[in-house]
């Protein structure tokens, strides 16, 4: 943040819409597939997910950070190519709708609480995060999805790597979770929040 610049608390500046995203479903019946404007998607229960997280963070410790993030670094930059820069959106506008996207999805709310696209920084935060709600209570940041997508998108965005980092989140007890990004020289950080 630059000086005099207030960061915005949680879920301020959030506007009430309907589900656009609804609209661009559509059900293959003969192949089994639920597709958005013809990409495939995946219905799943948070528990599930974040059960496979506990139980494979149990096993295997932080590497699953990096492996989650990985997931959501690849689906977040597919995403910002395909219904970002390709529908025509540049900078800014790319963040916002992919926010946008992921709040209808379900994944909480979310809003760009800063972007600029000349200083290359981008600021998210998730108020009611599916991931931290459906993992409970937690030492560190377990949103590792949420911050592999908006590190794909900065990416696209700021078309430079990015380095990300979940600065609070909700199974830690704090009010919302929130990520910030900057661009870096440095090949895009995948570790650990």
């Amino acid at each position: 943040m630059t000086k005099g610049e207030k960061q915005q608390p949680c879920g301020q500046n959030s506007s009430p819409g309907n589900n656009q995203l609804l609209s661009g479903l559509s059900f293959d019946q003969d192949r089994g597939e639920l597709l958005l404007n013809s990409t495939r998607y995946l219905l799943i229960r948070p528990e599930t997910v974040m059960t496979f997280q506990r139980e494979a963070e149990a096993a295997f410790g932080d590497a699953v950070g990096h492996i989650l993030f990985q997931g959501g670094y690849r689906g977040g930059r597919l995403s910002a190519e395909t219904f970002g820069r390709g529908d025509g959106r540049q900078g800014e506008e790319i963040a916002r709708f992919m926010a946008e996207m992921g709040t209808q999805l379900g994944w909480g709310k979310l809003r760009i609480s800063r972007c600029s696209p000349d200083d290359r920084i981008l600021q998210v935060e998730v108020e009611n995060s599916v991931f931290a709600r459906g993992y409970g209570t937690a030492a560190q940041p377990v949103c590792h999805l949420i911050r592999g997508v908006f590190a794909g998108v900065a990416e696209v965005m700021f078309q430079s790597p990015v380095e990300g980092k979940e600065e609070t989140c909700l199974a830690r007890g704090d009010r919302c979770c929130r990520f910030s990004y900057e661009a870096s020289a440095a090949r895009v950080t995948t570790g650990p929040a």
